[in-house]
């Protein structure tokens, strides 16, 4: 039995080394292209360890030389000295390999924040478009337009239509800018746009009562 476990633990081990033997590569490029998109902070912590991994190995690479140039020197072992080199050189290619792979991930999160930033402005725009293409100022021209609520300050109040919007308007003015009445502030006369329309009517009554409440009419916006 006790035979059967060695030669079994035995088996394992060539496995293992054999594994151990095998050149693999350091990280999978697919899977550092997919992190750089979804996760790009990770891909930079990724990124300063390769390069601590690189600055380690031309590190170790100086060390080698100066040995192999030791026993040269010292036992005149140009064998030995050989295979020193031969190592060096092939830690130098390992790290030529990662500094090619550093530059290329370093790409790929670039490009996948230039496409994020792309993206967000793209949306930005259409959310400027939405929000201008819903809001107008009491001076813009109202004619076929229905209200859906406005502001004016802290104020931002939902309504049904035109008449609930005048009656909503002048319960805020009547409850909250009272004293306004008493100002000496002068408003300017405001110039709007369009033609003659119910909806403008409307507007212009909007724009009595807040001249009359001493409020600069270009503070009232609606948002249909």
């Amino acid at each position: 039995m006790s035979n059967k476990k060695f030669s079994f633990l035995k088996y394992s081990n060539e496995n293992i080394e054999a594994e151990k033997k095998g050149d693999y590569p350091i990280i999978d490029p697919t899977v550092i292209e997919f992190l750089s998109k979804e996760f790009p902070h990770l891909t930079e912590n990724i990124i300063d360890s390769l390069m601590n991994i690189q600055k380690t190995l031309e590190s170790s690479i100086d060390s080698i030389e100066d040995k192999s140039n030791e026993i040269i020197k010292s036992d005149r072992n140009f064998s030995l000295s050989g295979k020193y080199r031969s190592s060096a050189i092939r830690l130098h290619e390992i790290s030529m390999s990662i500094d090619k792979y550093i530059k290329w991930a370093k790409e790929e999160i670039k490009d996948s924040n230039i496409i994020k930033d792309e993206n967000s402005n793209f949306k930005d725009s259409l959310n400027n478009i939405s929000n201008n293409e819903d809001k107008l100022y009491i001076h813009d021209d109202f004619t076929g337009k229905h209200p859906k609520s406005f502001e004016l300050d802290k104020f931002n109040i939902l309504v049904e239509g035109w008449e609930d919007l005048i009656m909503n308007t002048a319960d805020i003015l009547i409850k909250n800018y009272k004293h306004n009445k008493d100002l000496n502030t002068i408003i300017s006369e405001i110039k709007t746009e369009g033609k003659k329309s119910i909806e403008n009517d409307f507007r212009d009554t909007l724009i009595e009562m807040l001249t009359e409440y001493k409020i600069d009419p270009k503070k009232y916006i609606i948002k249909l």
